[in-house]
C-alpha cells in the first residue's frame, strides 16, 4: 500500500510504527482514518516484527484491538460474546505472526505488556492464539506475587474473556489465582476499577 511504501521510504522503525499506531488508536480508535492508517502500516509492522521490542508489539496489538474489536474488553467481560467480525487479512496476519514470535519470548514482556497482549487477543480472538495465551498464563503465575492490584485486575479481565473464547486451555488455574489476588488487594483499587469489577461479577 502507499502508506506502507511511504513508511519504508521514510525508514520508519519498529518504535516509530508502534508510536504512530498507538497515538491514533488512543485518541480516535474507531475513526475511519485510524483504521485506514492501521491497515496500511500493519503489513510493514509484520515485515519488521523481529525488530520489535515486546512493549512495542503489545502496544501495536492493543492499538489494533481497540480499533477493530466490535466491543470493548469490559463489554466482553459483562455480556455474552457477540459474533466476531471477519478480521481483515492485515490484522489476521499480524496477530498470527505475533503468536509465533511472542510465545517463546513471554519472559521478556513486562507485566503491562503481558496484560495488553492478553486483552488484545481477548478482543480479537484469532485462530491459534491459545498457545500464546497459555504461555502468558504460565508466566503470570511465575510472577504472581510481584503483581499489584491494578495489574491483577487487568489480567483477570483479559483472561476471563479469553476463557470465554476457549483460548485458555492448559492453565485454568490462572483465573482462580488472579481472582484471589484481586480479593486480597481490593482496598488498593481505584473507584473506577471497583466499578468495573462490580460490573464484571454482578
Amino acid at each position: 500500500t502507499s502508506a506502507a511504501m511511504m513508511a519504508q521510504r521514510m525508514d520508519l522503525q519498529a518504535q516509530h510504527l508502534a508510536n504512530i499506531l498507538w497515538a491514533f488508536a488512543r485518541v480516535q480508535p474507531r475513526h475511519a482514518l485510524t483504521k485506514n492508517t492501521i491497515l496500511n502500516l500493519l503489513p510493514w509492522c509484520t515485515v519488521q516484527l523481529t525488530t520489535f521490542k515486546p512493549q512495542e508489539v503489545s502496544a501495536t496489538l492493543l492499538a489494533v484491538a481497540k480499533s477493530f474489536s466490535r466491543t470493548s474488553l469490559e463489554a466482553h467481560c459483562v455480556g455474552p460474546l457477540g459474533v466476531n467480525s471477519p478480521w481483515s487479512v492485515e490484522v489476521l496476519i499480524f496477530f498470527t505472526s505475533v503468536v509465533q514470535w511472542a510465545t517463546s519470548r513471554v519472559h521478556a514482556f513486562s507485566a503491562q505488556s503481558l496484560a495488553n497482549t492478553v486483552s488484545s487477543y481477548a478482543m480479537i480472538p484469532v485462530p491459534g492464539a491459545e498457545v500464546l495465551i497459555d504461555a502468558v498464563a504460565d508466566e503470570v503465575l511465575r510472577r504472581y506475587h510481584s503483581l499489584d492490584a491494578t495489574m491483577l485486575l487487568h489480567l483477570l479481565k483479559g483472561f476471563a474473556v479469553s476463557c470465554k473464547h476457549g483460548q485458555l486451555r492448559a492453565n485454568g488455574n490462572v483465573l482462580q489465582a488472579l481472582a484471589a489476588g484481586v480479593s486480597r488487594h481490593i482496598g488498593e483499587l481505584r473507584p473506577q476499577e471497583l466499578q468495573g469489577l462490580s460490573r464484571m461479577i454482578g
